[in-house]
C-alpha cells in the first residue's frame, strides 16, 4: 500500500486553515495498491477486511441473519476500539518519554 500527495504551503500536516485536513485527504485518496495503482484504494481495503471478519464470524460461530451481523459489527466496533485505545496509549508513551 502506498499513499503520495505533494507536499506545499497549501499541503501540509499542521496548520491552522485546514491545510493538514487537505493533505489527509489527498493521502486517503491517493491509497493505492497493485490492484488499484491509480489511487481510491481505500474502499478495496476496507472491502477486504470487511470480508475476512465475516469469514471469520462464520467459521467461528456459524450464526445467520441478524445474529451474523451484530457478531460481524460487534467485532469491527471491538476492532476500532482496540486501535483507537492502542493509538491514545502510544501517543501518551511518546509524549511522556522526553528526550534521550
Amino acid at each position: 500500500m502506498v499513499a503520495d500527495a505533494d507536499l506545499s504551503p497549501e499541503r501540509r500536516f499542521a496548520g491552522t486553515k485546514g491545510q493538514e485536513l487537505a493533505t489527509y485527504k489527498k493521502h486517503i485518496k491517493n491509497l493505492s495498491t497493485k490492484s488499484r495503482p491509480d489511487g481510491d484504494a481505500l474502499l478495496l481495503i476496507l472491502e477486504k477486511w470487511i470480508s475476512g471478519i465475516q469469514s471469520s464470524v462464520k467459521a467461528q460461530t456459524g450464526a445467520e441473519g441478524d445474529e451474523f451481523y451484530s457478531l460481524c459489527l460487534f467485532n469491527i466496533i471491538y476492532l476500532f476500539s482496540f486501535i483507537k485505545a492502542s493509538t491514545i496509549s502510544s501517543t501518551c508513551l511518546l509524549q511522556n518519554a522526553g528526550p534521550p
